[in-house]
């Protein structure tokens, strides 16, 4: 069993000493300062609540489907007949192929491309139906994102309270067995299996809150929002979350 914590002491020791590492390589000169306004201005939360609205990838996604309708819409232009009024009122009176001048309108035929224009419709109106469907995709992908997140702070609340009840039981015990270890009720080993497992239950506290963090972290990356695990997007002015 001591083993066992001691493992999971060296697990939890690793993974807080790479994530520092990590931010202080990114941070450079200003990691200390970074992280003493984190702790001062800003708590994680939970129950974070993600939206696709205004996320870069809707955002793209929006554009190019805009471009898309432009495309389709100048292509369909090229095939109508175009007409411009004109200053001055005569006789019908050619201009030269595919234009003609009356009453004071030049009226100009379609360009003949052999149905290149047809075509390149049809294509976009499936790069169109694409777009829409990636959209979709997504949207259902932030779906999915907030139901596993609001699953997993469902199991988060309950095994908090599990975990600090098993806390405050075992801190408890110690009082009482350290009282009969000095009136020679109780034994050292006792004790000792009883520190163990106040350790274990410490080390599972800390792995369910870093459990948290990274499966907050996690679903906040879907939307490119990382910076909401501690409330920070307004301040660096991002605004994709309800």
């Amino acid at each position: 069993m001591k083993n066992e914590i001691l493992s999971e002491q060296a697990q939890a020791v690793f993974q807080s000493n790479s994530s520092e590492s990590f931010l202080r390589t990114s941070l450079g000169g200003n990691y200390d300062a970074a992280m003493a306004e984190l702790v001062k201005l800003y708590t994680p939360t939970n129950n974070s609540k993600l939206s696709a609205k205004n996320s870069k990838q809707v955002t793209l996604l929006g554009l190019k489907k805009s471009h898309i309708q432009t495309e389709i819409e100048l292509q369909k232009l090229s095939n109508t007949l175009t007409t411009n009024w004109q200053s001055t009122v005569s006789s019908p009176k050619s201009r030269g192929a595919g234009s003609t001048l009356f009453a004071g309108i030049t009226m100009g035929l379609p360009i003949k491309d052999g149905g290149k224009s047809e075509a390149t419709i049809a294509a976009l109106q499936k790069e169109f139906e694409v777009n829409a469907l990636e959209l979709s995709t997504y949207e259902q992908e932030v779906a999915l994102a907030q139901q596993g997140l609001d699953n997993f702070f469902d199991y988060y609340e309950k095994q908090k309270v599990l975990l600090n009840e098993r806390k405050r039981i075992a801190d408890d015990r110690i009082v009482e067995l350290e009282l009969k270890l000095k009136s020679g009720r109780a034994d050292v080993s006792a004790l000792a299996k009883e520190f163990l497992a106040l350790a274990r239950t410490e080390i599972a506290i800390e792995r369910l809150n870093f459990d948290r963090k990274t499966k907050t972290l996690s679903a906040l990356s879907v939307t490119g929002q990382t910076c909401e695990l501690v409330r920070l997007c307004n301040a660096i002015g991002i605004g994709n979350f309800k």
